[in-house]
């Protein structure tokens, strides 16, 4: 029964972690008093059944899309991802454009999300930009 209790929960505790993550994950990286900011919100950076046409610098096969988010993360030409959850290769599109910049190249396909993460440039010496604020009281009422 012990056994039984222990997977139990730590089912509960996985659930909990990755509805956590679902919900906003974001990182933040400083040299020189100068900081990059990225993060994505599931539900508003996300939009389900539609793809960036035209702005695939790179191209890679990962089983899940918070792979491809880590790949455009450390790419500073990605701006955007493309993640097919039908087609098993190939399934992960780096777009070095967004729909701020491109926004006629959206278009619809089943079982592809189009991801938008955001990036925020600020001096650490400075006060925050507003969307950080914003992005802290998120995080916290996560927690």
């Amino acid at each position: 029964m012990a056994f039984g209790m222990s997977a139990f929960f730590g089912a509960v505790v996985g659930f909990v972690l990755s509805f956590a993550f679902v919900i906003h994950c974001a990182s933040s990286q400083c040299t020189n008093g100068l900081c990059e900011k990225k993060s994505l919100s599931l539900k508003t950076d996300t939009r389900h059944n539609y793809f960036l046409d035209g702005y695939v610098f790179e191209t890679w096969n990962f089983s899940i899309w918070e792979e491809c988010f880590n790949m455009c993360l450390r790419k500073y030409q990605c701006i955007s991802f493309n993640f097919d959850e039908v087609n098993k290769t190939n399934d992960s599109e780096l777009n070095d454009a967004n729909t701020n910049l491109a926004s006629g190249a959206l278009k619809a396909k089943k079982g592809v999300i189009y991801y938008e993460p955001f990036r925020n440039y600020y001096d650490e010496n400075v006060n925050m930009p507003k969307r950080e604020l914003l992005v802290q009281k998120l995080d916290k009422e996560v927690s």
